[in-house]
């Protein structure tokens, strides 16, 4: 799905929005069939980098439910920063590089890309993705936006059956606590005990460079994000 969300281009340079509404909708359709005729709803994860093309899932899906998980700044600076050598992490590779998005949130602020450091590329990165989800939610009547920090508790008690329009029993609910007890990140069949919420030490482990880049980059964002919960 990410492919067909994105194969118009950071900024549709390439082709225009309904152009990858429509192969968007189309790969969803092929990939949702079942064989199943039990099977009335699916549910799509769909990576960071996704949420920056919102606006096409949204232009495919008008009536679609959908919700963005967002985390403390902090948190994910550290998530995204904690390999042994910064200049390899997935949200610093793209500064040779960087997208429309990224030169567009630079510009509004005056900077350039050779002025920031790692720390702070990371946090435009994470800005940018974050910003493609507050921008639909100001508009949207469909979105959604959830703390990480109450996501199980959001998914039994709102976002399921208020959201969604799902009823959660207690076998529903038994179901949801089982599965959140799992790392949903494991590789291949390494279906891997959860250990428990990281988020207090990924907080200490934070460097202050991290720290500062986020109160510059990411804080703003995340406030926006926590009024739209």
């Amino acid at each position: 799905p990410i492919e067909a969300l994105t194969a118009c281009g950071d900024d549709f340079s390439r082709c225009p929005i309904s152009t990858a509404s429509d192969l968007f909708s189309d790969t969803i359709y092929m990939m949702s069939r079942s064989n199943d005729a039990r099977e009335t709803n699916v549910f799509w994860k769909i990576q960071s980098a996704g949420s920056r093309f919102i606006s096409v899932f949204v232009d495919a899906f008008p009536d679609t439910p959908w919700l963005f998980v967002y985390r403390e700044p902090n948190q994910v600076m550290m998530s995204q920063l904690d390999v042994p050598n910064i200049h390899n992490a997935l949200c610093v590779r793209g500064r040779k590089r960087p997208i429309p998005s990224i030169k567009e949130f630079l510009k509004r602020r005056g900077l350039k890309v050779k002025s920031l450091s790692d720390e702070d590329f990371c946090a435009v990165h994470l800005a940018t993705i974050c910003e493609g989800a507050t921008k639909e939610l100001e508009s949207s009547s469909t979105g959604k936006s959830v703390n990480y920090s109450n996501l199980i508790s959001s998914l039994i008690d709102d976002i399921i059956p208020s959201h969604f329009g799902i009823p959660v029993g207690s076998v529903e609910r038994g179901l949801i606590e089982e599965v959140s007890g799992h790392y949903s990140k494991a590789r291949g069949t390494k279906n891997q005990n959860w250990k428990g919420d990281d988020s207090e030490q990924k907080e200490r482990r934070a460097t202050e460079e991290m720290k500062s880049a986020s109160e510059k980059f990411l804080q703003e964002t995340y406030d926006l994000l926590e009024m739209y919960t």
